[in-house]
């Protein structure tokens, strides 16, 4: 049974019936990628769904710039009345195609001509009179700076003959993996803790409380407990009890999206944490701990760590555009640059957020001409792409002058907290350059 690979590879002619699954479909888009870089003969076929919208369906997103340059026949009218006259269209191109390399159709009212045989005159140098769009950026950035205190700032204070010593000084945060009911737990554990008898008597910790400032500056009660649980705790005279505390806040919202950002407090909570652990004791006194937790810095994407990753020279770098989400402590970005190490000069997009998703798409001279050849079609003077890359947050506009040539690139990055708009102008004149310096 051939693979998926092995039929496009020894297939003479690939029809591709496109349909709204069609397009959604990974398998269908691999094969018809894979059929262009070999370069097979391709005959689309534009079906559109089995709704009453078929009519106006049209391929979109990766399936329209894949088969843009391409002649295609549109079948979306096709009925048991019409279905031998389609049938014998389809069959005829089919020839012409195995016969000719391309078809070269008629006028008729179900054949979309798409094709320019005519290879237009290659003019890309830069436009000097093109203005480019003020750039905007609003909201704040994520504070990413290590913050320094004072370690011997807060003490055991208080009038019980019990104090508590937090020895390691270590505090380990985790927040759950998924909010129920819009709400999740930020806990934090400290371990190596010691509660201490100064006296020659037994006494008890009757009650163990814990409170937490929060960005308002008041002190909230939170949750707390002993590992392993227990309500009582007897201290003999001069006795040590050594134990780990667990604080438990729960805060309304969305917890990290990585196991980075999890093992922190929450960008809803204030930097340095403090925390008021209170005991009581069976003589009625008590005594007060206090104790902060800082979050360590994050491995935030910037330029200088995207292109040492990606491998990019710093001389090729086009521009980098980075807008943070403060809610959730996460940046997305966009690097773009500049590639001759293959055969053809291109354009390299580097679409991320933080360091762990990417999407890394490229612009040859092809594609190029692709864009320009639909501005100039559809009369249009911005036309949006990559609309399928994170599209919750990713604007990308390409923008073309009176001439519809392609002057520049307008990013937009909209965050639950910030947005930024930024316009590249793109150095087309070296991707059409024979010899490249840069």
């Amino acid at each position: 049974m051939f693979s998926l690979a092995e039929g496009v590879e020894n297939c003479c002619i690939i029809i591709c019936f496109l349909t709204p699954e069609y397009q959604q479909s990974e398998y269908c888009k691999k094969e018809l990628r894979y059929a262009c870089e070999l370069k097979k003969l391709i005959l689309p076929v534009v079906l559109g769904s089995n709704d009453n919208t078929s009519s106006k369906w049209k391929p979109s997103q990766w399936l329209g710039f894949t088969i843009s340059d391409m002649i295609y026949l549109n079948f979306q009218r096709i009925n048991q009345d019409n279905f031998q006259e389609n049938a014998k269209v389809l069959l005829d191109n089919m020839r012409l195609l195995l016969n000719d390399g391309h078809s070269n159709l008629s006028n008729d009212d179900n054949i979309i001509e798409q094709h320019e045989q005519e290879e237009e005159e290659e003019n890309f140098e830069i436009d000097s009179s093109f203005v480019l769009p003020d750039d905007i950026k609003q909201g704040p950035e994520i504070n990413n700076e290590k913050i320094v205190t004072n370690e011997n700032e807060f003490k055991c204070e208080g009038d019980s003959s019990i104090i508590i010593i937090h020895q390691s000084g270590q505090i380990e945060c985790n927040q759950d993996l998924y909010a129920k009911n819009g709400l999740f737990t930020n806990s934090f554990v400290l371990s190596d803790c010691i509660f201490m008898n100064k006296t020659c008597e037994t006494i008890s910790i009757l009650k163990l409380t814990c409170k937490y400032q929060n960005k308002d500056q008041q002190w909230t009660p939170c949750q707390i407990h002993f590992l392993p649980k227990q309500s009582i705790v007897t201290l003999k005279a001069n006795e040590l009890f050594n134990c780990s505390l667990k604080i438990e806040i729960e805060l309304k919202g969305t917890p990290g999206s990585s196991n980075e950002h999890r093992i922190r407090a929450h960008s809803l909570l204030p930097q340095p944490l403090q925390f008021q652990i209170s005991i009581e004791d069976t003589q009625m006194k008590h005594s007060n701990l206090f104790v902060q937790q800082i979050n360590r810095p994050l491995h935030l994407p910037t330029l200088d760590i995207v292109s040492r990753k990606f491998n990019v020279d710093q001389s090729n770098i086009i521009d980098f555009v980075s807008c943070d989400d403060c809610l959730n402590s996460v940046r997305y970005f966009l690097l773009i640059y500049f590639s001759n190490e293959k055969t053809e000069n291109e354009l390299k997009f580097c679409f991320g957020c933080d360091l762990t998703l990417f999407y890394r798409p490229s612009w040859n001279k092809q594609f190029i001409r692709t864009l320009q050849k639909q501005a100039k079609k559809q009369n249009q003077f911005e036309l949006i792409v990559h609309e399928d890359i994170l599209s919750s947050f990713f604007i990308c506009k390409t923008l073309f002058n009176q001439q519809f040539q392609l002057q520049a690139i307008q990013i937009q990055i909209r965050t639950q907290t910030s947005f930024i708009q930024q316009t590249i102008r793109l150095p087309l004149d070296l991707i059409f350059a024979q010899s490249i310096s840069f």
